[in-house]
């Protein structure tokens, strides 16, 4: 939006991100193995902590609601009564209840359990094929090959 308006800011922006891609583009033969080195797959909290994940959405929620809490007692203490914001402290409460008690159904419910037995369900009912064996399909008459081979795919 800055650089369609005229600023010069969103022209640096626009700018650097091109000559980054370009430059980690044209490095990244250098650099592969390292870009790659920690290559974990899908890592989740729940993983690495080794709970299930509804209890990790009850002590996010409960995180969230702490530090809302703490925040809103610094800005009373330190902010100008005459810019911050109202709200209806009722309101606050319903919406820090709310969050929680999602945060309790979800630790209740268990939903690793519920996507495991999805997942054996799918694997059970997936009906068994014979392998064959297909032959890669013949260009038409029309089509020539260009004679382009490719030897090493860089993946950029």
């Amino acid at each position: 939006m800055s650089t369609v308006s005229g600023k010069l800011d969103g022209l640096l922006f626009i700018v650097g991100m091109i000559l980054g891609s370009i430059i980690f583009a044209e490095l990244f033969p250098l650099i592969e193995p390292f870009y790659s080195s920690g290559s974990m797959g899908a890592v989740r909290l729940s993983d690495v902590l080794k709970i299930n994940s509804g209890v990790i959405a009850l002590l996010v929620g409960l995180m969230a609601v702490g530090v809302y809490w703490l925040v809103e007692k610094v800005e009373n203490k330190l902010g100008d009564p005459e810019t911050l914001p109202v709200g209806s402290r009722k309101a606050k409460q319903w919406a820090a209840a709310l969050l929680v008690a999602l945060g309790l159904v979800l630790a209740i419910v268990n939903p690793d359990r519920i996507a495991a037995k999805k997942t054996a369900a799918a694997v059970k009912e997936k009906p068994k094929t014979e392998a064959v064996q297909k032959a890669p399909p013949k260009p038409a008459a029309s089509e020539e090959p260009s004679g382009a081979v490719v030897v090493e795919d860089e993946g950029c």
